[in-house]
């Protein structure tokens, strides 16, 4: 289960989904390289494209404090997706990588 925290996504594992463990790393806590990738990942949903899962972000690129901060576009908001990964104990994403959907 991947949550919303408002400076990132946490990450829990479940075996009978009624005890829950974080996973220590959170996911999307700092900005991107990609344009407009700015700030923490926010509102994020999950997307499965055969083998492969992808997360799917919200951000605010012009809020106060960013680098191309504008108080005039301050609630824009882009949508960007990242490659999610698992390296047989915690879920992981690189949200500066490219990311290619196979047919």
């Amino acid at each position: 289960m991947i949550t919303d925290n408002w400076r990132g996504q946490a990450v829990y594992t479940s075996d009978d989904f009624t005890h829950w463990t974080r996973q220590p790393s959170m996911l999307l806590t700092s900005n991107g390289t990609r344009e407009l990738d700015y700030g923490c990942g926010l509102h994020a949903d999950v997307l499965l494209r055969g083998e492969r899962a992808y997360i799917v972000y919200f951000t605010h690129p012009y809020r106060k404090g960013s680098p191309i901060e504008d108080a005039s576009r301050d609630l824009r908001t882009v949508v960007q997706i990242a490659e999610l990964r698992y390296d047989g104990e915690k879920l992981y994403c690189d949200r500066d990588a490219d990311v290619y959907f196979e047919n």
